[in-house]
């Protein structure tokens, strides 16, 4: 009832979502000292806006993630190599309305973490990093 009355476009407590273009949330996340990564590519399925992201600056994609299909996950790592970027994963889970049983199951290469960290260390050098 309270996102009806308050929270519905319009309503006393309705609050526009706040957008900013792909370059300006890839610039964002440069500055704040991390990895600019497209989450579920295998949902955009788009290999057209991969690339234009990959132009203005993405360092990588969502690799491993446990909606994705094996040949999905082969063609991801060929687009980070193709790039020199990163992969990344994850399980995907977000909280208690999901099955909790699931939680732990999904694994990410180790490799993949330690890449991230080499990818990240190049990206921002010491000196670059706020407050260094």
């Amino acid at each position: 009832d309270a996102f009806g009355r308050f929270l519905r476009d319009g309503g006393p407590a309705f609050v526009e979502k706040y957008r900013m273009s792909a370059e300006k949330a890839i610039g964002v996340i440069h500055e704040a000292g991390g990895i600019a990564v497209l989450a579920h590519p295998g949902f955009y399925d788009n290999e057209d806006l991969m690339a234009r992201l990959f132009e203005v600056g993405l360092d990588g994609l969502e690799v491993y993630n446990p909606k994705h299909t094996e040949e999905q996950v082969r063609r991801f790592r060929q687009i980070v190599e193709e790039q020199d970027g990163v992969g990344s994963g994850g399980s995907d889970f977000h909280g208690a309305r999901e099955n909790a049983s699931l939680l732990g199951t999904f694994r990410v290469p180790y490799a993949v973490v330690t890449r991230m960290i080499e990818y990240n260390s190049a990206l921002h050098t010491i000196e670059e990093r706020p407050g260094a």
